[in-house]
């Protein structure tokens, strides 16, 4: 059974030398949530974890693991921005690697949503429409009038027919369309 479990660790994780880890520790990245990190490990006697970028550069160390197997949540520091990362667990005293796994932080794709007061008008009417976003830094509203990332905009319409209005909203995660269509009626 020891032999299974320290095969499959050996394909998941880059380990210290077989003298340094318990042939059952075990450490896996459970998820993250913004700027959350939740870490399950098991079977480290007298460990820390640091998180060091792909260049190997400690951004973040001397985390403490209060049990000998647990889940630890750890906040992660504004300054970490998106990018690869990779998670040590070390022997305290020694400093010896124990065990490594990889993370991406990536920054959460922007949104946007936006309504009409009313869904058909008369010509001449005025139209109201609001929006809303998350994630994002800017917003344009028409493709080339900057607004406010939440607004709400009153709009003449002098033609009959269908409209369709468009937010288009920018973020670190990249760009979200939303649109609203209204019907103008003679």
């Amino acid at each position: 059974m020891k032999k299974t479990a320290v095969a499959l660790l050996t394909t998941l994780f880059v380990l210290a030398p077989f003298s340094a880890f318990a042939a059952d520790a075990d450490l896996r990245i459970r998820g993250i949530d913004g700027r959350t990190l939740t870490v399950r490990y098991a079977n480290f006697d007298d460990a820390r974890m640091r998180i060091e970028t792909k260049e190997g550069r400690v951004v973040m160390d001397r985390i403490t693991l209060p049990k000998r197997t647990g889940t630890k949540t750890i906040t992660l520091p504004k300054d970490i921005t998106a990018g690869s990362y990779t998670l040590v667990v070390y022997e305290k005293r020694s400093q010896t690697e124990l065990a490594r796994a990889s993370f991406t932080l990536s920054y959460p794709t922007p949104t946007c949503a936006m309504k009409a007061n009313e869904k058909a008008f008369e010509r001449g009417e005025m139209l109201r429409i609001r929006w809303s976003s998350e994630n994002a830094e800017s917003a344009v509203l028409f493709g080339n009038k900057k607004v406010s990332l939440h607004g709400s905009e009153r709009i003449s319409l002098y033609h009959a027919g269908t409209r369709s209005f468009a937010l288009n909203v920018l973020g670190k995660g990249g760009v979200a369309s939303c649109s609203v269509t209204v019907r103008v009626s003679e």
